[in-house]
């Protein structure tokens, strides 16, 4: 699964995507469009309040349950999560509440291994992958169920330590058709080291996890702690994005008078590279979107 990428077209208005990661989003009839170990908050704001002053703040999508007030003060946030910054301490959050819902009995299993080969299992049954350009910062991801390295290797890290399985997070640099800056887990399994990217393991399936990974790697810095490691501080996205994120998979976003309707991305490819209106027409019946010949 990949990103969706916006492309402007001529009077029938489409953000597109080669891929199925964000809907598409077109624009009909105006000619333009815009791509416009568990801790909880303690404070009193209702999820609501906390949502909206999330998207007030940082234009972050509403519709997702953020944790942390983002009107805490840089102190407050230090001392209750260990950084100043909010995304950060924000994405370590989402990593973890994630895990301690996920996490089930998989604690309970004895063996290292057989424990985090569950562990692996889980965070690959939960997201698809994504290389293409997904908003870094976990609540995007786990609410959409993409991710990217850093978004298996963030959850993985969390999961792992809810149920006691040791592991860092590596940094360096990866020769694996990305050529870039890259993380992944290192975990230590009945007394030996591994190196595990999860999301090489759902992607390729390769290696769970191996003395070392099936590409060139360098590795930088080996950290114990999710927030030393965490990146992914901007939140923001447009109302568009929004949309696009949160459509259903395989869909894209047909916009005509002010209203989205959802339709496939085959019938999005369809309109996008058609000439004759009465496939267009078409397309409107069959999603029952109104129209005026």
């Amino acid at each position: 699964m990949r990103k969706q990428i916006l492309v402007a077209l001529a009077s029938l208005m489409m953000i597109s995507s080669a891929v199925p990661t964000y809907a598409a989003v077109i624009e009909a009839g105006s000619g333009k469009s815009t791509e416009q170990t568990t801790t909880t908050s303690t404070s009193t704001k209702s999820q609501q309040e906390i949502n909206e002053a999330v998207k007030q703040k940082f234009n972050g999508d509403p519709n997702i349950n953020w944790i942390i007030d983002p009107t805490k003060s840089s102190a407050e946030l230090r001392a209750q999560y260990g950084t100043d910054e909010w995304a950060r301490a924000e994405g370590v959050e989402q990593a973890r509440r994630w895990a301690e819902e996920n996490k089930g009995d998989i604690a309970s299993i004895a063996d290292e291994k057989a424990c985090y080969e569950a562990v692996a299992n889980k965070v690959a049954e939960y997201f698809a992958p994504d290389m293409q350009g997904l908003p870094v910062n976990m609540a995007y991801q786990i609410n959409a169920k993409k991710a990217d390295v850093y978004g298996y290797t963030f959850v993985g890290k969390a999961l792992c330590d809810a149920v006691g399985i040791q592991a860092q997070i590596s940094s360096g640099i990866a020769i694996n058709g990305y050529n870039q800056s890259y993380k992944v887990l290192k975990v230590t399994l009945n007394g030996n080291t591994y190196y595990s990217d999860l999301c090489d393991y759902d992607l390729n399936h390769r290696s769970m996890y191996a003395e070392s990974l099936p590409y060139e790697y360098t590795e930088d810095n080996a950290v114990d702690n999710l927030v030393d490691a965490m990146v992914g501080n901007s939140i923001s996205m447009s109302d568009d994005r929004i949309k696009s994120f949160n459509a259903p998979e395989g869909t894209s976003v047909l916009r005509k008078g002010g209203v989205d309707y959802y339709i496939s991305e085959a019938d999005a490819k369809t309109f996008n590279e058609t000439t004759d209106d009465s496939v267009i027409y078409s397309i409107f019946d069959k999603y029952g979107i109104p129209y005026t010949k």
